[in-house]
């Protein structure tokens, strides 16, 4: 298949019209259709359906529009990382917002020129979705699941703690019983950290009979909810690390707990040791 019959089709999808496609791509209106046709000839299903006023998608076009982007932009990134040797860095939102952006300061440092990188921040599984399917290529997990053909390595143990209100009766005290914290409503930040899984781990039967108040979505909105009294939570200790957004906060540990979390470090097997994403990744472990 010519992959020139993605990129019309794509544009078609933008457009909703043959006519305004066409002129936009520089190509005539039938080499438009004729592009469009053998794609469906290619795939064996009909993707639009002509219109007097453009065109419609078949429910079999919404369904392979994210493959087609896919692909594209798989295609964009090859040719990137072969004209200019960039390496797309993928982080988890925890991760990348409070971790990772000072440690790849210091690399650009170290490498200058050498190196041109790029950081994209998403959810923990589409970080790990993005790595299979080349989407980025060193991905930065609070979890990590054994991948044939891909390589990963522990990059740094970061600290749990509890976050509760200043004023909370809990923060007279300087570490924090496990199931003290059972009837207290916890407030949950984005999915799919592993968080959970961790405490289920370490605390075993209590965690389980730990109750999530409110899901917020990311850890910003949860210490927020904290420091206005709408439950307590637990979170990286790099996410409350500043001064600013401890005010009205207090910080404890659980006794006899010290959680932790592993940081991973993932990417596909590779031979060559002048490859750029080993070398990124060399750096960020000898600056960890």
């Amino acid at each position: 298949m010519y992959l020139g019959y993605l990129t019309t089709y794509r544009e078609l999808v933008r457009s909703r019209n043959f006519h305004e496609t066409a002129k936009r791509l520089g190509l005539s209106q039938s080499t438009v259709s004729q592009h469009i046709r053998r794609l469906e000839e290619f795939l064996g299903v009909q993707l639009i359906i002509r219109k007097h006023s453009g065109c419609e998608l078949t429910p079999q076009a919404l369904r392979f529009n994210d493959t087609a982007d896919g692909i594209l932009s798989l295609l964009d990134r090859a040719r990137e990382s072969l004209q200019r040797g960039q390496v797309l860095v993928g982080a988890s939102t925890n991760i990348g917002t409070y971790l990772l952006q000072p440690e790849l300061a210091k690399c650009a440092a170290r490498l200058g020129d050498d190196l041109d990188f790029r950081l994209q921040i998403d959810r923990n599984d589409r970080i790990v979705e993005q790595l299979l399917h080349h989407q980025v290529d060193i991905a930065f997990t609070e979890w990590w699941a054994p991948q044939k053909g891909f390589h990963a390595e522990l990059w740094r143990k970061e600290p749990l703690v509890v976050i509760l209100p200043a004023k909370h009766p809990l923060s007279a005290q300087e570490e924090l019983d496990p199931s003290s914290l059972i009837h207290e409503p916890m407030l949950g930040g984005e999915q799919a950290t592993g968080t959970g899984r961790l405490l289920r781990d370490q605390l075993g039967d209590v965690a389980e009979k730990y109750s999530i108040h409110m899901n917020l979505g990311n850890t910003m909105a949860v210490i927020e909810g904290v420091r206005n009294g709408l439950g307590i939570s637990i979170v990286q200790r790099s996410a409350v690390a500043r001064e600013s957004q401890q005010t009205g906060l207090a910080l404890r540990e659980l006794k006899g707990f010290p959680l932790v979390k592993s940081i991973y470090m993932s990417h596909r097997e590779m031979i060559d040791p002048e490859h750029p994403v080993l070398r990124l990744c060399k750096a960020m472990m000898e600056i960890a």
